[in-house]
């Protein structure tokens, strides 16, 4: 908070009152507004006020979904898997080449290739996943029910496994 109160200081001498300025973080700078009206140091301070207002709230995820590690053995990492009974429903991926977190969608039914979605943070992927988890629970559930189905005919029976399709093409 101290970062704030700094900035807080700065903002009560600035011309632009701090409604003015959470209006220029939420729409842009508007058709009023000249260009050079935003110098650079405007622009860090309408970031500064930008970056609150676009943080998503952490919302619990439905009973029987859980964060995890992709690993067992990588119990250290950060939780980048929501699973339902082991079987992955979203999984938060960090590209080497940029550090840009991505959120795979769906990963039971298309496997590492199918919808993903760009993230601007871990914990704003974070957020974004359980958000999106919350709103598909009815059919993750239904999906994971059909896996699970799936995989206990194979228990039973290894050889059911040449006679009886996966429910999906990331699935098995």
């Amino acid at each position: 908070m101290a970062e704030f109160d700094g900035l807080i200081t700065f903002v009560t001498s600035f011309p632009w009152s701090p409604q003015k300025l959470h209006s220029i973080a939420r729409k842009g700078p508007s058709a009023s507004l000249p260009p050079h009206a935003l110098t650079l140091a405007t622009r860090a301070l309408v970031a500064a006020f930008a970056t609150p207002s676009r943080i998503l709230p952490a919302m619990p995820l439905p009973p029987d979904f859980y964060w995890t590690t992709r690993s067992a053995s990588l119990s250290d990492d950060a939780p980048t898997v929501v699973a339902c009974s082991g079987v992955w429903v979203v999984v938060l991926l960090q590209r080497v080449n940029d550090g840009m977190w991505i959120a795979s969608l769906d990963r039971h039914r298309h496997g590492p290739g199918g919808p993903s979605r760009r993230c601007s943070s871990y914990e704003q992927g974070r957020a974004g996943a359980e958000m999106w988890v919350i709103r598909h629970e009815t059919r993750l559930r239904e999906d994971v029910a059909k896996i699970e189905a799936y995989r206990e005919a194979v228990r039973a029976n290894r050889l059911a496994k040449l006679h009886i399709s996966p429910p999906f093409d990331g699935a098995g």
